[in-house]
């Protein structure tokens, strides 16, 4: 608690927003469960992330929003 309250005091001090570091800390268990299982089904192949037209449209989707 006292580490966070660290991390949260040195964010207000830079002006970093505390709401997408939030929404990350709360929403990475379940990408990390997620990236685990699609590696499990994949046999530790990264090429499923790669291998449909979907994926890439997601790909898109994520550097636009990313980008922008």
């Amino acid at each position: 608690m006292l580490m966070m309250g660290l991390v949260g005091y040195a964010m207000l001090k830079t002006s970093i927003p505390a709401a997408p570091f939030l929404i990350a800390f709360i929403l990475e268990p379940l990408l990390e469960d997620n990236l685990r299982q699609s590696l499990t089904i994949s046999s530790g192949d990264y090429s499923i992330f790669f291998s449909s037209t979907i994926c890439w449209v997601f790909w898109g989707l994520t550097a636009l929003t990313v980008g922008c």
